[in-house]
């Protein structure tokens, strides 16, 4: 288990630094339910003890789609996404639009691990803290699996 998760709810609903970090850190429009960033930031944010009961719930789905294993039937609308498709010369690029709030978790899990996975993975980490380093990262994983094998 990662260092620091057991204290995650609390963590996220107290420090008011992590609060603001990922408030203001979310942007752009919604996806298939329609709440665009700035919802999100005002409901975490903005109205006081029901903003933190809304931090601490959403700290509590986190934490537990973070360590166990979740029924897919439960979380589907969650990881939903809306495609559109890009005109790149030549072709199409289709992208996925998901969620804010699955946005607002990952990065919150980023923020609370970060640290314990550069401790952890020392050298070896793939993109941590690198803009645009997703190709490599995935070549670097093929390559690790291809010498598995």
């Amino acid at each position: 288990m990662i260092r620091g998760l057991d204290n995650f709810v609390k963590r996220l609903g107290s420090d008011v630094r992590v609060q603001d970090f990922i408030a203001h850190r979310i942007q752009g429009s919604g996806g298939p339910g329609g709440s665009d960033s700035s919802h999100w930031k005002d409901s975490l944010l903005h109205f006081g003890p029901h903003s933190a009961r809304c931090r601490d719930a959403l700290a509590y789905l986190t934490s537990l789609l973070s360590n166990t294993l979740t029924d897919w039937n439960l979380i589907y609308a969650l990881l939903t996404n809306r495609l559109i498709a890009l005109d790149k010369n030549p072709g199409i690029c289709p992208i996925g639009i998901g969620e804010t709030l699955r946005r607002i978790m990952c990065k919150t899990i980023c923020l609370v691990t970060r640290d314990n996975v550069e401790e952890v993975c020392g050298s070896d980490q793939l993109c941590a803290g690198t803009q645009c380093a997703i190709e490599g990262a995935v070549h670097a994983m093929n390559d690790l699996f291809d010498e598995n094998e």
